[in-house]
């Protein structure tokens, strides 16, 4: 292993190393910072070929982190299919983080069709083996009733749970409900802002569109335009495209902006394009 004291780049070389060497986990450490651009430049297309590297020679976790990149296409052609097949296995011999991504597939039917029985039962696996997102995604489904009876009380306190555990898509799923109200959970709108504040400072890039769409409304006391055009357009940036259309529609209007009807109708037919 590395000295605690050793440098980014000394790490980089020994994980380069032992890659070269054949060792299949220095290949996958080695993708993990390649694809974070931690000691090294981000190189998504290298860091799948070291993710392969990994997956071929029975790393889970770098099967697991290739089939990210494959439904994603980044640094790689789209293949959700592909990045089906691989975490089928990782999650059947004990890769939870695999079952939990899995679930997630069968819940977006990306690459597989849609199957809430077998999504809930991935999540309850991976949640039992201490998976916090995955007890989160349960918890919603649980809310609008997936794959079980409807539950938004009992739902709404597992993600409260998820949220406190600093899980930042929690934090935002239950504002979205409390912003709207649902059976047994009354409207909070104070709350649903806290949460999506919460959300949006842990990383998550719907939690960020969405609190700048409720500052743009004025759903908070203090009405901000400009921070609200600011995360609105980093959740762009960050791939949201539902926040690609808020911002089209803050710069045909002039909101927190000058007017600029020719970039907001460049994002509002991206976002379009995009579905």
């Amino acid at each position: 292993g590395s000295r605690p004291d050793a440098k980014p780049s000394d790490v980089i070389a020994a994980l380069e190393r032992g890659c070269s060497a054949g060792d299949a986990v220095s290949c996958t450490w080695l993708g993990e910072r390649v694809a974070a651009g931690v000691g090294v430049k981000a190189d998504p297309t290298r860091s799948a070929q070291l993710f392969g590297a990994g997956c071929r020679k029975g790393v889970t976790s770098a099967c697991r982190l290739l089939a990210v990149q494959l439904t994603a296409g980044v640094g790689v052609k789209p293949d959700p299919a592909a990045a089906v097949a691989l975490l089928e296995p990782a999650c059947e011999v004990g890769d939870l983080d695999a079952c939990a991504e899995l679930a997630l597939r069968y819940e977006l039917a990306a690459g597989v069709a849609r199957d809430d029985k077998r999504m809930v039962a991935l999540y309850r696996r991976a949640c039992a083996g201490g998976v916090v997102h995955a007890c989160s995604r349960l918890a919603m489904a649980s809310v609008v009733g997936a794959g079980m009876p409807a539950d938004p009380k009992g739902g709404a306190a597992q993600l409260q749970l998820g949220c406190d555990l600093k899980d930042a898509w929690a934090c935002g799923a239950l504002a979205s409900i409390l912003v709207q109200g649902a059976k047994d959970v009354p409207r909070d709108v104070t709350r649903a802002l806290a949460l999506l504040e919460a959300a949006c400072a842990g990383g998550d890039k719907d939690g960020c569109g969405q609190l700048g769409v409720a500052l743009a409304q004025g759903l908070s006391p203090t009405p901000d335009l400009p921070r609200a055009l600011q995360l609105i357009s980093s959740a762009c940036q960050a791939g949201r495209q539902a926040s690609c259309g808020d911002l089209g529609q803050m710069y045909l209007l002039g909101l927190g902006t000058d007017p600029d009807p020719s970039r907001g109708a460049g994002l509002l037919d991206r976002a379009c394009r995009a579905g």
